[in-house]
């Protein structure tokens, strides 16, 4: 079988992308969140967008990101990839998101045995376990966005996994005596269900698929809420502690930010109406330097914060790549003006980012912290766990 080549694709932000696929390898699409590797996955290989292939395999089994939980898109590929035909294209999208680290090497063990049967494997990804097992790893850059869009490295697996993954991050833990503590008669056919954490800290809810940390977060977001009708929704709690050291609580879920097929990043944010005519094609970094409007520099610079600056006012939110959906709904929050002593819970706030914006995110959230806030995660990625203050291990 010949190797599947892609010429020319300018899907999305790519800038005519050319490259070669082998078959009998594990293929990783690395770099920065928003660098063009779901765009040359997606749109060019697996949808054939505003590009040539030459060689096309008969069949191809494409795993999105999207998929509602990890043990779901999990599901999915392991009964997609039962029984291939000779000489598949197997791509997935952020396959290992979600995955407690022997997770993420079992997916890996997998992606291997599919290339080591003779099928072309690629996978999107920004997890070590896969990358340092990977044949290659094509590298995407050299910015996000209109800055990217270009194949700026092409090495193994182990090299890319070397240059990035192997520096630490050191930080000053956050340290506090209160927690929130509570205890329902019945969760979810759950008897006695118990939740209990530390406020005033980064806590990370780690644990293998299906383990129940969405539970979790949904347990910490009701015991907190006061807002209208929320002791309705405390009805089978026995009984709850610390609830006082919380004025509110704010979650960010893993779905998509809109339904709306035709939401922009504008519109999606709340911004439309602050725009002048002129403004509506510039990027987040180019309206800050034009625009003297304080209420919108001040929502536009919360965008800026999380790392995307590069984002077109009138893209589609449909768009959006896992990580950047993720920060971009971070933004939302924070552009309201918010008090102390919220509680801010995000299920998998890692989904989608490379290492750099990882580490911007955390220390967004240490940011948070040190003003008297706390943050409560769902992650299982290693250098969540490793910035976090502390873990609370489901099984």
């Amino acid at each position: 079988m010949k190797n599947i080549i892609i010429k020319n694709c300018a899907a999305n932000n790519l800038k005519g992308v050319n490259l070669e696929i082998r078959f009998g390898e594990l293929t990783i699409f690395a770099g920065l969140s928003g660098s063009g590797k779901s765009s040359l996955a997606y749109n060019g290989l697996f949808k054939g967008e505003k590009c040539q292939i030459e060689n096309r395999p008969a069949a191809t089994v494409y795993i999105s990101q999207k998929t509602s939980s990890t043990a779901e898109k999990w599901k999915q590929f392991l009964s997609g990839t039962k029984n291939l035909q000779k000489n598949s294209l197997v791509i997935t999208d952020e396959l290992c998101t979600g995955m407690t680290e022997a997770e993420a090497k079992t997916a890996a063990k997998h992606l291997l045995k599919l290339a080591e049967k003779g099928h072309a494997v690629i996978a999107v990804e920004h997890r070590p376990e896969p990358i340092s097992m990977a044949d290659r790893a094509v590298v995407f850059g050299p910015g996000s966005g209109i800055a990217g869009g270009e194949i700026i490295g092409d090495m193994t697996g182990k090299e890319y996994t070397k240059r990035n993954f192997d520096q630490k991050t050191p930080r000053a833990p956050n340290k506090s005596g209160k927690r929130l503590t509570a205890c329902w008669l019945d969760m979810k056919g759950i008897k006695d269900y118990k939740i209990s954490f530390p406020l005033h800290k980064i806590v990370a809810v780690t644990g293998p698929m299906a383990s129940g940390k969405s539970t979790f977060l949904s347990a910490a977001m009701t015991a907190a809420d006061k807002s209208a009708g929320s002791g309705e929704k405390r009805k089978g709690i026995k009984s709850i502690s610390g609830k006082e050291h919380i004025r509110r609580p704010h979650m960010v879920t893993s779905e998509p930010v809109t339904k709306n097929s035709r939401s922009t990043v504008a519109t999606y944010y709340g911004i439309t109406k602050f725009l002048k005519p002129e403004f509506k094609n510039k990027t987040i970094d180019e309206l800050i330097k034009i625009s003297n409007d304080k209420l919108l520099l001040r929502r536009a610079k919360h965008i800026q914060a999380v790392g995307l600056g590069y984002l077109n006012l009138a893209q589609s939110s449909h768009s959006l790549s896992g990580g950047e959906c993720q920060r971009i709904k971070l933004a939302k929050i924070m552009c309201k003006k918010l008090g102390d002593r919220s509680l801010y819970i995000f299920d998998n706030p890692m989904r989608g980012l490379d290492r750099g914006g990882m580490v911007a995110i955390m220390k967004l959230f240490d940011d948070l912290v040190k003003r008297n806030n706390s943050v409560l995660i769902a992650e299982c990625d290693p250098l969540a766990l490793e910035y976090s203050d502390e873990r609370i291990e489901l099984k």
